[in-house]
């Protein structure tokens, strides 16, 4: 949050350079945005193949981004911008495996991933504008910066016999994070709508994917074994994968100063 606040400082100091008119029918328009809420969607990049035996919670978390962009309308509905943007990314990863046989005790196996980092890229976009709506589909690459996150590789179980010798409990845990590698860029398809409430003022609100993901995962466990509760043979009780992809939406406000007019204004 501080980048981005710094980020938008130095925007508003370069505001003081510029004297022009704000109409929404300027050829050339310089705006900036900021929001508060990127909120992600998880469905698609946290996901479950195997029976779902235990609960691996897997989320992104609501972070902030902000940006800045020029635009060139040629006609005055539709125009094309160049513009920068600064982002937080954030997500978790948590697991408890509870002891089978007594849940007061220690669990016999868990895990805990936190993984953060600073977004910066470029975003080419077209615009549409009429009345006090606007519109825009682009293109935005974030390189991430400052990242956090443990990275781990392991192999590892549990047996609990029964007092008789017979084998109660069987777990084997294959757990790999961001071992091969840690998300280090972002592409992104970006919709968004925006409403003028007063003066150069806008509300948005915003969607994007990720038009990319490559290999390999950043996060695998793989948990196989049996319990109590299941067939008393080796079997997958979870197979879970944290894909290279996410899915958000966001919401903020904008302020855009335009200037040139067209020859027939």
């Amino acid at each position: 949050m501080k980048s981005i606040r710094h980020f938008l400082l130095i925007l508003l100091h370069s505001w003081m350079f510029w004297i022009p008119s704000a109409t929404s029918q300027h050829k050339f328009e310089f705006g900036v945005s900021i929001e508060p809420l990127v909120v992600p969607v998880n469905l698609g990049t946290y996901v479950e193949k195997g029976q779902g035996y235990y609960d691996i919670n897997g989320r992104g978390k609501i972070t902030q981004s902000a940006s800045a962009y020029f635009t060139y309308w040629p006609f005055t509905s539709f125009g094309i911008s160049l513009g920068a943007g600064v982002r937080n990314f954030r997500s978790q990863i948590d697991y408890i495996i509870p002891d089978p046989l007594y849940e007061n005790l220690e669990p016999i196996l868990e895990g805990s991933y936190p993984f953060s980092a600073k977004g910066w890229g470029p975003s080419l976009s077209v615009h549409f504008r009429k009345e006090k709506w606007r519109a825009r589909i682009g293109l935005g690459m974030f390189d991430l910066r400052d990242q956090e996150y443990t990275s781990s590789s392991r192999i590892s179980g549990v047996t609990i016999w029964q007092s008789g010798g017979e084998v109660l409990v069987d777990i084997l845990r294959k757990e790999k994070a961001y071992w091969h590698t840690a998300p280090n860029s972002y592409e992104f398809l970006q919709l968004e709508g925006q409403y003028n409430i007063v003066d150069n003022f806008f509300i948005k609100c915003g969607f994007e994917t990720t038009i990319n993901s490559p290999y390999p995962y950043p996060y695998t466990l793989v948990i196989s074994g049996f319990t109590p509760d299941t067939p008393p043979q080796s079997q997958v009780l979870n197979d879970y994968t944290m894909k290279n992809t996410l899915t958000s939406f966001s919401f903020g406000i904008g302020y855009v100063l335009g200037f040139g007019r067209y020859n027939h204004d």
